[in-house]
């Protein structure tokens, strides 16, 4: 999967190289979760909210 892909599901939006979106892992209201493709090819997610 993407890092497009994901974004799409979590409902995010792009910023710069990244995508942003609402953390599924709590009631997010805010976009804390970036997510972003790396060159060999994985995806990296990380909450800023601090899960």
């Amino acid at each position: 999967m993407t890092a497009c892909e994901f974004a799409g599901r979590l409902h995010g939006r792009p910023s710069g190289r990244a995508w942003e979106a609402p953390c599924p892992a709590h009631n997010d209201h805010k976009l804390s979760v970036r997510i972003r493709s790396e060159d060999d090819g994985r995806v990296l997610l990380r909450c800023h909210a601090g899960c």
